[in-house]
């Protein structure tokens, strides 16, 4: 599995979740579910470095307020934490080939 797809499934894995939470949290889930599935989609079809940035900005939101939530369980925290470092570490193993080799041709 390659960086692009590891970013991908991460940002599929958001969006669905967030899309379920939409009940309980209401219009936040709703806007990052949308976020999530457009930069999902954004990246399937053109490899954007834009849309990789999305995404690991979206994680970070995700990864640093998992703990602040009131009524998630420790394992919905926990998995929201590694799920989005995971992300984040994705879309940085994406974006690192892209810049090294854009500033190599130069």
């Amino acid at each position: 599995m390659n960086a692009r797809l590891a970013l991908i499934g991460v940002a599929l894995a958001f969006g669905a979740w967030e899309a379920v939470d939409t009940f309980d949290t209401g219009v936040p889930a709703a806007v990052f579910s949308v976020l999530f599935l457009v930069a999902a989609a954004w990246l399937h079809r053109r490899s954007s470095r834009i849309a990789a940035i999305l995404v690991a900005l979206l994680c970070s939101v995700e990864a640093s307020q998992a703990h602040t939530w009131k009524d998630a369980g420790t394992a919905a925290k926990d998995t929201a934490m590694v799920v989005g470092s995971l992300g984040i570490l994705a879309a940085l193993a994406f974006l690192v080939p892209r810049v090294r080799t854009k500033g190599a041709a130069r």
